[in-house]
């Protein structure tokens, strides 16, 4: 399929890739999931000392 049209083929993919960080998010949102990737937990053990 890249052999096709390579600039097209990549471009493609490159905008599927950014776009489905978008979607990942609404899924989980919809879900009621928690949606934030930096961690807020300060009861973890392993992340003690990093919220000071």
């Amino acid at each position: 399929m890249i052999n096709i049209d390579p600039p097209i083929v990549m471009f493609s993919l490159f905008v599927l890739y950014g776009l489905s960080g978008y979607v990942l998010y609404g899924w989980r949102k919809a879900k009621g999931q928690q949606t934030s990737v930096i961690s807020t937990s300060t009861d973890e053990p392993d992340e003690r000392g990093l919220h000071k």
